[in-house]
């Protein structure tokens, strides 16, 4: 490869001399600006990937990438995309634009408006010791809102909610004034890895620290729509009409609906992408608002398995669970039950033990 354009020599370093050499580049570099250091790897064996992130990205302070040397060798298209997607993002580049963005984003068009996206990761059930990864990435540019920045906290073991969020929405806030030249009108904050155990949790933890942190910038209340976003659930969507479905039968990448609710909370399904298997899920949103509900057409029953549609056939048998169906413009929704399935497999318990006995008597 000709890399005569670089800044710095390319260098060579056996793993356990990553971060002396590092370091000593950096030392090297002297006030020269380094947008990026990239690193190829010889495999994914050992420790050496999270080494360069922790040196580079928490202790000296520079953004990396790193590849696998057999993907650089075969330098396919799809690969170089990627990488470059990756690093121009890194670098504070853009990767894609709204066409039309008054259209395209009419609530976030009229006000100055920073959305932020947060989540928590966990160690393995095997570990008990590993603290839990609290994230926060928040849109830099308005109205654009496609360059993010991000925090990262370590905090308790298996803590669920984020314990430094005051602090991280704080400086976020003050970010996003530096980038996009005036302060944020709303606030819209969606909110990953949240079971419905622990709603009421952040709804009186997290959301009061999103407050505080606006209050101590700018001495108002904000205006915060909360979204809380699921992935891991059985809701389905099938179209009626297969004009509206794709090759695996799931509704078109992009169908959103916002007129399914249960009685307690506002609803809202999302069918983002393309299926890899043949069933796809939804992202399911439930938000809490300071702006009223429009509409609200479809009333679910207290439980998802309340309202299902869900027929298994086995041995010949086929048992069918209670159901209620809702059409709603071009699909269908049904939810699918383990009930049953368990059903199903009492009464073939049921028949081995009937055959058992009579094997039994007859003998």
């Amino acid at each position: 490869q000709n890399f005569n354009g670089a800044k710095l020599k390319i260098f060579h370093a056996r793993s356990d001399q990553v971060e002396a050499k590092l370091r000593e580049v950096r030392q090297q570099a002297g006030n020269m600006k380094i947008d990026l250091v990239l690193a190829i790897l010889p495999n994914k064996n050992g420790s050496l990937y999270g080494d360069i992130k922790r040196i580079c990205e928490t202790d000296i302070g520079l953004m990396s990438q790193c590849c696998l040397l057999k993907n650089v060798e075969k330098s396919s298209p799809q690969f170089l995309a990627n990488v470059a997607l990756k690093i121009n993002a890194k670098c504070g580049g853009r990767n894609s634009v709204f066409a039309d963005i008054p259209v395209s984003l009419p609530v976030v068009w009229k006000q100055p408006t920073i959305i932020f996206g947060a989540d928590v990761t966990h160690p393995s059930a095997l570990d008990d010791t590993a603290p839990s990864i609290a994230s926060v990435v928040a849109s830099q540019d308005w109205p654009e809102v496609t360059k993010y920045h991000g925090d990262v906290h370590a905090q308790g073991h298996r803590v669920e909610l984020i314990e430094a969020l005051e602090g991280i929405v704080k400086k976020l806030l003050l970010s996003f004034e530096k980038q996009s030249k005036q302060r944020p009108k709303q606030l819209i904050f969606y909110r990953d890895g949240v079971s419905e155990g622990q709603f009421r949790k952040v709804l009186e933890d997290e959301i009061p620290l999103i407050e505080k942190a606006w209050k101590a910038l700018y001495n108002e209340k904000p205006s915060i729509t909360f979204i809380v976003v699921q992935k891991r659930h059985h809701t389905r969507l099938f179209p009626s009409d297969g004009k509206y479905q794709d090759n695996s039968g799931n509704v078109m990448p992009g169908y959103f609906t916002n007129r399914i609710s249960k009685m307690s909370d506002f609803y809202e399904m999302c069918f983002s992408h393309v299926a890899v298997k043949l069933q796809a899920q939804l992202l399911i949103g439930r938000s809490a608002t300071q702006q009223s509900l429009i509409s609200s057409s479809v009333a679910m029953l207290g439980s998802r398995e309340q309202a299902v549609l869900h027929i298994t056939t086995c041995c010949e048998m086929t048992t069918t669970s209670v159901l209620m169906t809702c059409s709603l413009l071009q699909t269908t929704y049904a939810t699918r039950m383990q009930a049953a399935l368990a059903r199903c497999r009492l009464l073939l318990l049921h028949i081995t033990l009937i055959s058992l006995r009579s094997v039994r008597d007859s003998t």
